[in-house]
């Protein structure tokens, strides 16, 4: 048989029998290409995290939840300002201080601008009841006084002890404390007891003390609040009287070891390991991206514009895990910013804050609460030293009789064991010596000697200072307004 017979025996092959088998061979490796993809890209974001987690390591060692949770102090249960905050509060009647009219007529006692008017009749009558109801729990507040160190009491795990719940119930707590010891430093101040205004004002202060350096960042909040808070009792103190130099002493240590305190550090610090708990919880299974979602201060609705890039974010290969690296790496490098000396942090998170918009959805949610908080913290500082320097200048005047004509000479009389700065800038603090007071400044904000300019009701806004009033003697204790007159200029 000839090869052209055999030929013809074998059957030819048709056209697209080999376009098959392509498309074949093609609909079988694209998924294994696009699963070796995913894996890698999954594989990348793995290693993109363990990064985050090993730079944290390497320049903040004990960083995690359960590490700062185990170097946390031991205090008597008797020494602890936080049972004794619990103890005052339980003692409160029910909505006390609540009613609008009994607020709205001291909103401008503490108002920024300082006045040193008495309390008109109607306040005094008005508060002398209001605080009647109160005495029981005032009598347990005042203990804190003496109790200058403690820590939120919880004996939970640290999933419900992280639970915002528990901490929101905290803090509120506190908060309705501190209202109560304002009140009273009022009243006391109006009544001439100097003492007694100062005591209640450094309990305001050791009720920072009561959530101590705690992680949960909440807490941290309230102890800005408690600074706040003292600075403005202070300032409304001492324009009622003359306290003794000695406790004017004894509250500018108190707030000396308080301005010792790197706050910012604890939060930035409370937040990371916070996060960390809740990533981890989430990659388990023991919690949901919304919970992650809530922590980063982002709710997300199906119809918010953010909703696909949650949902890319979620159910893509590493997309959770590198943005949960992302936020890890950026509260790191608030941690790192927190170190600095104050004036020093203003650039570095304006840098921070810039760069947010380079990241996924969660760093650009975090990166303005933590932005907010670390100006929070600027402004506490500011006032703690302002308030610092103007116990010890107050207490110059009581040696000398007159005002120091600058700060330094403070340093000069033992007064301050240094010429307290600005944080804005790290400049010396401003002093202006008026005809009848003299004002402790920083420039605040806006960066901008503004010549002690008080805020208005707005609070603090470009053009103006945070500022501490020390009025001459003469100035103390006007008679007060007629009711016609207001206190805003």
């Amino acid at each position: 048989m000839s090869e052209a017979d055999l030929a013809t025996l074998v059957p030819a092959k048709k056209p697209g029998s080999r376009r098959r088998w392509l498309v074949v061979a093609g609909l079988v490796a694209l998924p294994l290409l696009l699963a070796v993809i995913y894996f890698y890209v999954g594989h990348l974001a793995d290693v993109e995290f363990q990064d985050a987690l090993a730079e944290a390591d390497r320049l903040d060692p004990g960083w995690r939840l359960d590490d700062l949770l185990g170097r946390r102090p031991v205090y008597a249960d008797g020494d602890n300002p936080a049972l004794q905050v619990l103890r005052a509060k339980a003692l409160l009647p029910k909505g006390w201080g609540a009613e609008k009219e009994f607020n709205d007529m001291f909103n401008d006692v503490y108002a920024f601008q300082p006045r040193s008017h008495q309390l008109d009749p109607d306040q005094q009558k008005v508060l002398r009841e209001e605080m009647a109801k109160a005495t029981a729990a005032l009598a347990e507040a005042h203990k804190l006084a003496d109790m200058p160190h403690g820590h939120f009491p919880s004996e939970c795990s640290p999933q419900d002890w992280m639970s915002s719940r528990i901490i929101v119930t905290y803090s509120q707590d506190a908060r309705y404390v501190v209202y109560l010891l304002q009140s009273a430093t009022l009243q006391q101040a109006q009544e001439g007891d100097m003492k007694g205004a100062l005591r209640s004002t450094q309990a305001i202060v050791n009720i920072g003390w009561s959530v101590g350096d705690e992680p949960p960042p909440n807490l941290a909040l309230t102890h800005f609040y408690c600074r706040g808070f003292a600075a403005r009792c202070l300032q409304r103190v001492l324009s009622q009287g003359e306290p003794s130099p000695a406790a004017l002493a004894d509250l500018q240590r108190l707030l000396e070891e308080e301005e010792a305190v790197n706050l910012l550090l604890c939060y930035m610090r409370g937040k990371r390991a916070w996060l960390d708990h809740r990533i981890v919880n989430v990659q388990n299974g023991n919690a949901k991206v919304a919970d992650l979602l809530n922590s980063v201060d982002l709710s997300v609705g199906i119809r918010d514009p953010e909703a696909v890039e949650v949902a890319l974010m979620t159910y893509s290969a590493g997309g959770l895990k590198s943005q949960c690296a992302a936020v890890l790496r950026y509260m790191t490098q608030f941690v790192e910013s927190a170190k600095l000396a104050p004036e020093e942090q203003v650039q570095r998170n304006k840098q921070l804050e810039a760069e947010a918009g380079n990241h996924g959805l969660l760093v650009r949610a975090l990166v303005p609460r933590e932005i907010r908080t670390a100006e929070s913290n600027q402004r506490s500082v500011a006032l703690l030293r302002c308030a610092i320097a103007a116990l010890a200048v107050e207490r110059y005047r009581r040696a000398h009789n007159s005002w120091p004509a600058v700060l330094d000479a403070l340093v000069a009389e033992g007064l301050l064991k240094r010429a307290p700065t600005d944080p804005y800038d790290g400049a010396a603090l401003r002093y202006r010596n008026h005809d009848d007071r003299v004002v402790i400044y920083s420039i605040a904000m806006d960066m901008e000697d503004n010549g002690g300019t008080y805020p208005g009701k707005a609070g603090w806004t470009k053009g103006t200072d945070i500022c501490f009033t020390l009025w001459n003697v003469a100035q103390r204790r006007m008679l007060p307004l007629p009711a016609a007159e207001p206190l805003e200029p």
